[in-house]
């Protein structure tokens, strides 16, 4: 999407300690399986919704739903301030990652779940604007395969199931003549763009990008069709696709027949809707490539390449990434090039997540170092 205030964090993480961190963690074993589990969590969501909560600028104040999976006790909800807990016998850690994906951990009493977390919280620097969210957050004591599997699968039947209601449609390419608009881009590019809007390269620097991948599964698989569908960024892109209102609603009518909802915040919401409207923009970011180019980048052996310029285009407009790759095809994505430094860095990022999701084989012309975001 259009770049955001907030850069990227640039800064070099050592190999080593990016091996390290791309270890499993620690085994966790639920009393529920991974069915009755995600229902107990939606089950915490519905009781913390209606919960009175403070406004933060870093997710501290909150409601969280904590509950015994060993004894299979009833939910609680605990009421943080300052991330202090506000409940009697009850003693919360607090891990701030960013505004609306804090970690909680319940030091006292042990063996305690937090199921579901509520917080209201500012969207941009001066606190004119608030957030509030429902959502169950990452914590290592849901981090199991079973769960990374599940969210896998999810994000691709996601993005399946969107180009299948694409193709039904009709909806053909604008950037493509005679193909359908789901033949521009592989569901593969767009399900690690979608794990690229939700990242941090920071977190890849010191937990690597596995982890990072991991743990965005992990919200998917616990939150379902709600993970990450009131997440608002201080630019005001909404949704698990980040979305903004006014790039949105030029995909809606340039693509009509998409059958896109009406309204914005509903339809960055809407997990479908969302991904349906992704394919649509990332057809459109391919009309900025001359059709030679556009001819070459969809060769299957540079899939990644493709991915690239179509992160780049989603994050900093597809003029300026075209632009870029037309006047130095071999060094685009480097500073000084023509892209913004974030974008710079979210195609790095955007390489990691493809490579780490579907361990890419095919020849790419310009491959990120692994070791270090650019300062």
């Amino acid at each position: 999407m259009n770049v955001r205030p907030v850069l990227f964090i640039l800064s070099l993480f050592s190999v080593a300690g990016a091996a390290a961190a791309e270890e499993a963690p620690p085994a966790n074993e639920p009393a529920l399986q991974l069915p009755a589990l995600i229902g107990k969590m939606a089950e915490a969501r519905a009781l913390a919704a209606p919960a009175p909560v403070r406004l933060s600028r870093d997710g501290t104040n909150a409601v969280i739903a904590i509950w015994d999976a060993g004894a299979d006790s009833a939910i609680r909800l605990v009421e943080l301030r300052g991330c202090v807990s506000r409940t009697a016998g009850v003693k919360v850690s607090c891990r701030r990652y960013t505004s609306t994906s804090s970690e909680y951990v319940v030091t006292e009493p042990a063996g305690h779940l937090v199921l579901a977390a509520k917080t209201r919280v500012c969207v941009d620097y001066r606190c004119r604007r608030a957030q509030t969210e429902v959502r169950t957050p990452y914590a290592e004591a849901i981090h199991t395969p079973e769960m990374v599997a599940a969210g896998r699968a999810y994000l691709e039947d996601l993005v399946a199931r969107a180009a299948a209601e694409l193709d039904e449609l009709g909806t053909a390419s604008l950037a493509i003549a005679g193909e359908p608009v789901t033949a521009a881009v592989s569901e593969r590019i767009l399900a690690a763009i979608l794990i690229v809007e939700h990242g941090r390269s920071d977190r890849v620097e010191k937990l690597g990008i596995g982890r990072v991948v991991d743990e965005f599964l992990v919200i998917l698989a616990a939150n379902g069709n709600t993970a990450f569908a009131d997440t608002v960024s201080r630019a005001g892109a909404r949704g698990i696709a980040q979305f903004i209102g006014s790039s949105y609603q030029l995909t809606r009518t340039r693509y009509g027949n998409a059958r896109l909802l009406p309204g914005f915040h509903a339809g960055a919401a809407d997990h479908l809707n969302a991904a349906k409207a992704q394919y649509c923009l990332a057809d459109w970011t391919l009309t900025a490539l001359r059709p030679a180019t556009l001819a070459d980048l969809r060769l299957p052996l540079f899939e990644e390449d493709l991915g690239a310029y179509v992160a780049a285009a989603y994050n900093g407009g597809e003029r300026r990434a075209a632009r870029a790759y037309h006047n130095r095809p071999r060094s685009w994505e480097s500073l000084g090039r023509g892209l913004y430094p974030e974008t710079v860095n979210y195609v790095r990022f955007f390489r990691l997540v493809y490579r780490q999701l579907w361990s890419a084989t095919g020849t790419s012309q310009a491959a990120p170092d692994e070791r270090s975001f650019d300062p």
